[in-house]
């Protein structure tokens, strides 16, 4: 066997290991809403107050993400990320015994406090061991796991569902995540990250020079964050990222429908393949990374170019075969920037707080996702569709704008 393979070897289980756990991450942040119609008969409990449920458990997940990435860089990416996809599993089965909104809301309380960890604890972990070679990829594989488990959650609940009961298949969903669970901790050993090192300056590796320089409690690294033009600029892109996709992800086959009397079936289409693309874009985002060592570049091109989609598709009423080519294009390019996103954020994140720094800047993500659905909502309803996609394409035109800010701060540290 000769020494590449071997240095692969390492990188490749360590992305699996991560990728595994964010996979399931995105599948618990998907098992219930394709169960509501069944909640919703069988429990009695209106949709408004399901959607709240929904609500409360997204803005807990966000809201604890900083905190979870502080405890990620005292303590270790490890143990927190063991605890979160327990607490998962554990509140998807605590749901299934629900009679009312009560347990519905404590199993969901659970779950978005147990989901918080997994984003400051995978990018920590990755960042903290994974070779310079290998990072764009594993950031896009990351990625991907994160979109396919997302993809199989319906599927898997829905055909659940249907051969036995909505209760079962939340208990199905849980044991999942237990059993990767226990192949996660058997697996933990060939781990080595670092990131509890955070908690001082005491803890070094021993091929590292004595440097006082930087952050170096919590506090300081804090301070250090809200003060950093690199990182605010970065977490004021990853809103307006989740705008710009989250309110095309929402509204997209209304848009087409609503601006160019596009057919419901062929608007489906489209968006169908844009997401496929989109998954497939990250994948070759990574590699595209790692060749070109030019994150902020490569980001800049990709968003430039969905948001000269984006305007086509709302100036022009497209014929069916250009219509999904060009939701396919809007998609790769979507995919392919995710992974230098995430190399500019560990690019301008101090040494020892990867955690505290993706935990600050997905909170932004989060605020975005929320904000996406009223106000592309707003258009549709104020009678003006095609507003889906020029807001998408002002959103990203944005984004390319402040990601060349941040890099441009981001390079002298």
């Amino acid at each position: 066997m000769s020494s590449i393979s071997l240095s692969i070897q390492p990188q490749v289980r360590i992305m699996g290991l991560v990728g595994a756990g964010h996979m399931m991450s995105h599948f618990y942040s998907n098992t219930l809403p394709p169960l509501l119609p069944f909640l919703n008969d069988d429990l009695a409990i209106s949709y408004t107050m399901l959607g709240a449920m929904l609500s409360l458990r997204g803005m807990l997940s966000a809201g604890l993400q900083v905190p979870a990435g502080i405890m990620v860089d005292r303590f270790g990416a490890k143990p927190l990320l063991t605890i979160g996809l327990a607490m998962c599993a554990v509140g998807t089965i605590l749901t299934a015994g629900a009679v009312d909104i009560w347990l519905l809301l404590l199993g969901g309380i659970i779950l978005g406090v147990g989901n918080s960890v997994f984003h400051p604890a995978d990018y920590t972990i990755l960042g903290g061991t994974m070779s310079e070679n290998y990072m764009g990829r594993a950031f896009s594989l990351h990625a991907f796991c994160g979109h396919v488990g997302s993809a199989i959650a319906p599927i898997v609940l829905i055909g659940i569902a249907a051969l036995s009961s909505w209760r079962m298949a939340l208990i199905v969903a849980g044991c999942i995540g237990l059993v990767i669970l226990a192949g996660l901790l058997t697996q933990w050993r060939y781990i080595s990250e670092d990131a509890a090192a955070a908690a001082g300056p005491k803890k070094k590796r021993k091929s590292e020079p004595e440097d006082s320089s930087g952050p170096q409690t919590t506090m300081e690294v804090m301070r250090y964050i809200l003060t950093s033009p690199a990182i605010l600029f970065l977490f004021l892109y990853y809103a307006m990222n989740q705008l710009a996709g989250g309110g095309l992800k929402t509204f997209a086959v209304a848009g087409l429908v609503e601006t160019h009397d596009t057919a419901a079936t062929l608007a489906n289409a489209a968006f169908t393949t844009f997401l496929a693309c989109n998954a497939g874009g990250v994948l070759f985002g990574g590699w595209l990374a790692d060749v070109t060592k030019r994150a902020e570049l490569m980001a800049a091109v990709g968003l430039g170019l969905s948001a000269i989609v984006m305007a086509i598709i709302g100036v022009w009423d497209l014929p069916g075969f250009l219509l999904i080519a060009i939701f396919a294009f809007a998609g790769l390019t979507n995919g392919i920037i995710g992974p230098a996103r995430d190399l500019l954020v560990r690019r301008s994140s101090p040494k020892g707080s990867m955690g505290k720094v993706f935990g600050f800047v997905f909170s932004g993500q989060t605020i975005g996702m929320a904000l996406a659905p009223l106000l592309f909502g707003f258009m549709i309803d104020s009678g003006v569709p095609a507003w889906i996609f020029y807001g998408s394409a002002i959103f990203t035109v944005l984004c390319m704008i402040v990601v060349l800010i941040s890099a441009k701060y981001s390079r002298p540290a």
